[in-house]
């Protein structure tokens, strides 16, 4: 899937739903009750309940990330999952700390400990997670950072899918701004400052979400030359009054801020699947505003859209600064900054791993950098 060879990618999604209808015939993907441990059990019996609780975690773990690998191939894709994303089912996860524990008395200890800290209650869940309810969210407990994660990207897809699916109009950000704020609430507010640390680097998909309620990538990727340099006259005009629009803004500040984790990551860090995936809308969503906000015959938003305008960018106290690229200098409609920018988010693609989809991702922005002069013609 990260290799970046097309032919590949597109045999990892014609062959990953075998594994799925597998694990559905075997009832995998049913909730599973936790073990419950009593305080004094010792010996073998406590050997035997590690033994069948790692199994059952195993299995959890196999169901999230086949959950997550169906999100990203159908975004990356542009094209419908297969299983089900209008909820969440699954048991959710132990955290890492419990799941590597070396032996039993060390995981009974961890694993009692967890079970009582405030708010990692429930241990099961009972119901299923609603994307179109974010007091559901409650349901997963606040140490199961990999059901989060999958929670996350069950909200992607349900985002894309609202998209397509809504016909009168597109959906925007106000829609799901109460579940990602009650989402960053629970699961990243007391973690902000460990973020450079969080293998899952969920602030980024975070953000990634927000930009998908702001910006149809599909058609951003139509704009820039996927299947040609022609565009329907639908496309033209819906491509042109998004780059004046406010949803434009609030996409390119939210790439920003992937730009700005993505930077403050470690040097070995290994990057989740869909950090590649960000910087490429990141750096997507910056040329097609260059290119085309540029030439619409509609001025742009002529009020200041500076984070103040969007509310989510208070729950992490990003109020007054309205720049990009992490200039601090110059605003979103500074050329300069624009162009640093994009260059950046190009550089950082060239450098993040070792996949060779990143570089693929940088390859497609760098050839499209052409696409922003005036030279470059779009046929309708």
């Amino acid at each position: 899937m990260l290799s970046g060879s097309a032919k590949t990618l597109l045999n990892v999604d014609a062959f990953h739903g075998p594994p799925i209808a597998w694990a559905r015939n075997l009832k995998l993907d049913q909730p599973m009750v936790d073990i419950f441990i009593e305080p004094d059990t010792e010996g073998t019996l406590l050997e035997e309940q590690w033994r069948s609780w790692a199994h059952r975690q195993e299995i959890i773990r196999v169901m999230h990330a086949l959950y997550i690998v169906d999100a990203e191939l159908s975004s990356i894709l542009h094209h419908e999952p297969i299983q089900n994303f209008e909820s969440y089912t699954f048991s959710p996860t132990c955290s890492m700390t419990v799941f590597m524990a070396p032996n039993s008395t060390d995981w009974k200890h961890k694993h009692l400990t967890e079970s009582h800290q405030p708010g990692d209650q429930p241990s099961s869940i009972d119901g299923r997670v609603l994307f179109s309810d974010p007091n559901s969210l409650r349901q997963i407990p606040v140490h199961s950072r990999f059901t989060a994660y999958a929670v996350l990207e069950g909200i992607s897809m349900r985002v894309i899918s609202s998209r397509k699916t809504r016909v009168e109009q597109v959906p925007t950000s106000i829609e799901f701004d109460s579940l990602l704020t009650a989402f960053y609430t629970r699961f990243l507010e007391r973690r902000e400052q460990h973020s450079r640390n969080d293998p899952l680097q969920l602030e980024i998909l975070w953000h990634l979400v927000y930009m998908e309620t702001s910006a149809d990538f599909n058609l951003l990727e139509k704009a820039i030359g996927r299947e040609g340099t022609r565009l329907e006259l639908a496309e033209l005009s819906a491509i042109l009054a998004w780059a004046t629009s406010q949803d434009a803004a609030r996409a390119i500040l939210h790439a920003s801020m992937i730009q700005k984790h993505v930077l403050a990551m470690s040097v070995v860090s290994e990057f989740a699947i869909h950090v590649p995936r960000a910087l490429f809308w990141a750096g997507l969503a910056i040329i097609c505003y260059m290119r085309f906000g540029s030439k619409s015959n509609t001025p742009p938003h002529s009020s200041p859209l500076g984070p103040h305008r969007f509310p989510e960018f208070a729950l992490f106290g990003m109020k007054d600064s309205t720049s990009i690229g992490g200039t601090g200098e110059h605003g979103i409609d500074d050329v300069f900054s624009q162009k640093t920018f994009l260059f950046s988010i190009i550089d950082l693609l060239d450098r993040i791993g070792h996949w060779e989809l990143s570089r693929k991702f940088a390859d497609i922005l760098r050839a499209a950098t052409a696409f922003v002069s005036d030279n470059y013609e779009i046929r309708v």
